[in-house]
């Protein structure tokens, strides 16, 4: 749903469909000028404009002076590129009307398509003045004050609109909505609870879902209002009418917890397990519900609980691996051989970023290293790995060796060995030099140890290998960008555009949304002393962050329409915290 097509600047769906009170300066006409005023609205909206100019031509041959019509042929001008005559022709109809809504309206229009959201609400608040009921102006004036996050004035035009048609859903909706952001929860809860009400079955694959949603929305809406046990009556009286039923059991679960009826909230999450033994969002929840029941953490409980749990679910590796996070001594290195042993046995290349967040702890580093370097011993002289208690040695295929050099080397690497590091990445090299994980992971050793040249030259030969790997081809880019090769970055970064490198390469780069690229260019010209280029690709940066926060317009209306108002809350909260974003960070 996130994958609209941008509109054009000024036909945003934005109809001018006249009301009878704005037709008071269009009654001046003759029938056949009126006639033709409607048909330059009606070219307008379905984009002929040149037959809208025609048309607009022929009235203004006999009204020179008919304001609202200069206003619509400035406005249908300016859709044809010629934007400073359009606009002389919209003020100059405003002159000639002042009073006249449909001109206030086409010159907010104006100032909307330049992003003078300021000004455009100034033009649309005038338009109202002329004819407080006009529907389309009131719309247009709600989308302009939640981009401009005027949540007071949204939720009051939003009112308005609802009076006027109370039987479109979508209004129900974004009254709702509004109140919500607003802050008066209570008022939302109730516009909701009046149109849940007025639903019935007569679109049997559509009803359901709207009621699914609004429930869920409203159990939002309370938890937010501090209303929790509110919030889980709603969803337990709902239990049949909720469709996502993963949705439900989070969220009852969730509430749960929150209420502090702990055993229920813990027997609500182990259904959850059961369900999805590897999301780990699911465990964390489920740990810090275990750790209120007991008074605080417990490790060796919590072994005892995820023991039971590694046993239920033998094929799951979440619990093998949370076990490594509270275990300690004899009884981590046991369970760390076992655990990292079967991967590597299958060859699993992310291994490493998987136990990383062990190497906060000493004295498992220490523990993981010994093990390491007992694998690789053995496995060089033997084929396989240590013989465990009781178990028989099973030989090894060579490829397992490769894995623990590699494991070895980004080990190394992280304790900030580079020398040993290197060592045991060309040696696996050597032992296969065709996997591409190995060039990655040498290239960044080589960076750490700020040879830059030497880390962009092995990316460059691992990308190589496979040519149609993307993000081998990015990472070949970036290590290139990072040694101040932009002429060859960029040769790199654009063979996977759409122009295949051919024709304005920076432009397709740019139309891409490239934020990584322009980025690390912007930091290659800055470290060169190029600050025009950095400059330039900085601004390229901010250009791409403003047009996120103006693609909001799209969603303001389709949200409410698809009944999507806890993805459309999160939507605009994102939005909110958008500049905070790390790209945007750096390139500022």
């Amino acid at each position: 749903p996130l994958l609209l097509p941008p509109p054009s600047p000024l036909s945003l769906s934005f109809s001018l469909s006249l009301s009878p009170q704005s037709m008071d300066s269009s009654k001046k006409l003759p029938s056949k000028e009126a006639a033709l005023f409607r048909n330059v609205i009606k070219f307008y909206e379905l984009k002929q404009y040149k037959k809208g100019i025609k048309a607009a031509d022929a009235i203004l041959k006999v009204f020179p002076d008919h304001g609202e019509t200069l206003a619509m042929k400035g406005l249908t001008l300016s859709c044809m590129d010629q934007k400073e005559e359009g606009v002389e022709l919209v003020r100059k109809g405003l002159r000639k009307d002042p009073r006249s809504n449909v001109c206030w309206h086409v010159y907010g229009l104006l100032y909307r398509a330049d992003h003078n959201y300021v000004e455009a609400i100034k033009c649309y608040r005038n338009a109202l003045r002329a004819d407080k009921e006009n529907l389309q102006v009131l719309r247009d004036l709600s989308f302009l004050q939640i981009q401009m996050r005027d949540t007071k004035g949204y939720a009051e035009t939003r009112r308005q609109i609802l009076a006027l048609r109370p039987s479109n859903k979508s209004h129900w909706l974004a009254y709702a909505a509004a109140c919500h952001m607003g802050g008066d929860m209570k008022t939302s809860t109730r516009v909701l609870q009046a149109y849940a009400d007025s639903l019935t079955d007569e679109d049997p694959t559509r009803a359901p879902y709207e009621r699914s949603e609004l429930i869920l929305y409203r159990t939002m809406i309370l938890v937010e209002g501090g209303d929790i046990a509110g919030a889980l009556e709603i969803v337990e009286n709902n239990k049949d009418v909720i469709v996502d039923g993963l949705a439900l059991r989070e969220e009852r679960a969730r509430l749960l917890h929150l209420l502090g009826r702990l055993s229920e909230a813990e027997t609500e999450y182990r259904s959850l397990l059961e369900i999805n033994c590897e999301c780990h969002e699911y465990h964390a929840h489920f740990r810090k519900v275990l750790e209120e029941q007991w008074g605080g953490p417990d490790p060796e409980k919590m072994i005892g609980v995820y023991d039971e749990l590694e046993k239920a679910f033998p094929h799951s590796l979440a619990p093998k691996r949370l076990l490594l996070d509270f275990s300690k001594g004899d009884a981590f290195r046991t369970r760390a051989d076992r655990y990292v042993r079967a991967l590597l046995h299958k060859g699993v290349p992310s291994l490493f970023m998987d136990i990383r967040p062990l190497y906060n702890d000493e004295e498992k580093v220490s523990i993981l290293e010994r093990l390491f370097l007992d694998y690789a011993s053995s496995l060089q002289s033997n084929m396989a790995f240590p013989p465990l208690e009781g178990v028989e040695a099973v030989k090894e295929t060579p490829d397992t060796y490769m894995w623990v050099l590699f494991l070895l080397a980004q080990h190394f690497d992280c304790i900030h060995e580079q020398e040993r590091a290197l060592a045991y990445i060309d040696e696996a090299l050597r032992h296969t030099p065709t996997v591409l994980e190995l060039y990655s992971t040498k290239a960044l050793l080589l960076k750490h140890c700020g040879d830059y040249e030497g880390a962009a030259k092995i990316a460059e030969e691992g990308r190589l290998l496979d040519l149609a790997d993307r993000f081998i081809n990015t990472e070949a880019a970036y290590f290139a960008l990072r040694a101040d090769m932009v002429d060859r970055g960029e040769q790199t970064a654009v063979i996977f555009t759409k122009d295949g490198g051919g024709g304005e390469q920076s432009s397709n780069l740019f139309d891409a949304q490239c934020i990584w690229y322009e980025t690390r260019t912007g930091e290659s010209y800055l470290r060169t002393g190029q600050y025009g280029k950095a400059l330039k690709m900085f601004l390229r940066v901010d250009k791409h962050f403003m047009e996120f926060v103006e693609d909001q317009l799209d969603f303001h209306t389709y949200c409410l329409r698809r009944g999507t108002l806890r993805a459309y809350i999160s939507f605009l909260r994102m939005e909110d915290r958008l500049f905070g974003h790390k790209y945007y960070r750096r390139a500022a």
